[in-house]
């Protein structure tokens, strides 16, 4: 979570550097060369990619680079493009961190009837074996047991017991794939 909260300040600082640039008409000047010389496209997209660096380089050139965009301005004719790639960009990235997390919150968060059902009968079944070496976790039974209500379809306790008693072998193969 704290990784998505981190983009939603890195998209939004670069999406603040590329309409800072472009208002103040920042932007590549022909005549010069380095590091230093970016589009507002080009400023916005190296934050967004190298935040750490890039943000607190564009803080301390900022008042040097318009002083520059003063003598040279740069109009932009189209703001809509580069702002939409930078936005994406970042939507991305944290589509990226957010993804596991509503995977992990899928499988452990609540549970559907199915799997509430599907997760007890497995866990009890197994702490009713002779072998008190047998690893048994609940969560470990969720995870499955969530997986194979997707392959099989079940929604409710009753599917669980209606696919256990009239097809177990499909059932017990659903649960194989999924360990």
């Amino acid at each position: 979570m704290l990784g998505i909260l981190v983009l939603v300040v890195v998209t939004a600082s670069a999406v603040w550097v590329y309409i800072d640039a472009t208002n103040h008409r920042i932007g590549k000047q022909p005549n010069e060369r380095g590091f230093f010389n970016l589009s507002a496209g080009g400023w916005g997209a190296v934050v967004l990619l190298l935040w750490i660096v890039a943000f607190p380089c564009y803080l301390a050139k900022r008042s040097d680079l318009i002083a520059k965009a003063k003598k040279s301005p740069v109009v932009v004719t189209s703001k809509a493009g580069p702002l939409l790639l930078i936005v994406a960009g970042g939507g991305l990235l944290m589509l990226q961190q957010a993804i596991p997390l509503l995977v992990r919150a899928g499988a452990n968060g609540a549970p559907s009837d199915y799997v509430a059902a599907c997760a007890d009968y497995y866990y009890n079944a197994a702490n009713s074996l002779p072998n008190p070496e047998t690893r048994n976790k609940r969560e470990i039974w969720l995870r499955t047991c969530s997986c194979a209500s997707q392959r099989d379809g079940g929604r409710t306790a009753q599917d669980f017991e209606r696919n256990l008693s009239t097809s177990e072998t499909a059932h017990i193969d659903a649960m194989k794939s999924c360990l």
